[in-house]
């Protein structure tokens, strides 16, 4: 069984209080349901099953009922999006989700996902414009503003996307994810110091061995740029114990064991890596420094 994207969890979460609109009549009315309405939700909660099954195509065909049943319900229309976005067609995904959107139109989480849909099709302009109105209807949501960080990334804007995951950190100041990408930005703006705080905040509040791969492997790097080369050959050897190797991760630890002085574990590590991808040129391109370095030219006499 595939596993469900987090924001599905979140949007499957609001079918027992979704809203229903004219002509379906709204969710809680004390009054009868109509037959368009309980078609509607029963087809609604079959395709929510099938989305979370991760059986997109099954999902798609009950929620087409669905909104064919009720063509006003946006939550319909929002997990049709859903199906059709992990199917690939996101351009009809969109549609969708502004269908929904125009039902109701102070929904700031429905925004949200049309911000990141957006994103994910590189209309950042048009993503700007949604993330900005969602932050006017609902200005305490950290989500909105990690997605508006999002954007102002995507815009070449880090200086302002850092200001704003600061501001999401304010209200959702545990947030893995959110710790992680600010940490991530950091590095990329050459600030270890301020990337290893934050990482530090997120891997001190783990149980033991429950530390994400990737904030080890941002770890590293961060005490790599500080020179620190052995903490970070430490991080880079515990994140190998957190997940599954990468040929980048192998190649940084190679990195660092090289700067330490310690040639052969680089080049242990560095084979590691182009067993996993042996067109990985950073990994040979090490082992061929240090094979030169290890192997001086025997022309050359005492």
């Amino acid at each position: 069984m595939s596993m469900m994207p987090n924001r599905l969890l979140l949007i499957i979460g609001l079918m027992g209080g979704g809203v229903f609109l004219s002509g379906c009549h709204l969710a809680g009315h004390d009054g009868p349901i109509s037959p368009s309405l309980a078609r509607c939700r029963e087809y609604s909660q079959q395709g929510v099953l099938a989305l979370e099954q991760g059986r997109w195509a099954s999902a798609e065909l009950l929620l087409r009922k669905a909104v064919e049943s009720c063509p006003d319900d946006p939550e319909a229309r929002r997990h049709l999006a859903e199906a059709l976005w992990y199917q690939g067609r996101k351009q009809e995904a969109l549609v969708q989700l502004d269908q929904a959107i125009a039902l109701v139109p102070n929904d700031g989480e429905l925004r949200v996902r049309a911000t990141e849909m957006r994103l994910g099709v590189n209309q950042i302009e048009p993503a700007r414009h949604e993330i900005e109105t969602a932050l006017n209807l609902e200005p305490n949501r950290a989500d909105a503003w990690a997605m508006r960080a999002r954007v102002l990334r995507a815009a070449k804007d880090p200086r302002g996307a850092l200001a704003d995951y600061h501001r999401a950190l304010g209200y959702a100041p545990n947030d893995r994810d959110l710790l992680m990408e600010t940490a991530e930005l950091y590095a990329e703006l050459n600030e270890p110091e301020q990337a290893l705080a934050l990482l530090h905040s997120l891997i001190d509040g783990c149980g033991p061995g429950e530390e994400p791969q990737k904030a080890l492997y941002l770890e590293g790097l961060a005490y790599a740029a500080l020179g620190r080369n052995d903490e970070a050959a430490e991080s880079y050897a515990t994140a190998l114990a957190r997940g599954a190797p990468t040929p980048e991760l192998l190649y940084q630890l190679a990195l660092v064991q090289s700067h330490a002085g310690r040639p052969r574990e680089a080049v242990v590590a560095a084979e590691a890596a182009l067993r996993l991808a042996p067109t990985h040129g950073p990994s040979r391109q090490l082992i061929e420094r240090l094979n030169v370095a290890q192997c001086p030219d025997p022309t050359i006499h005492r």
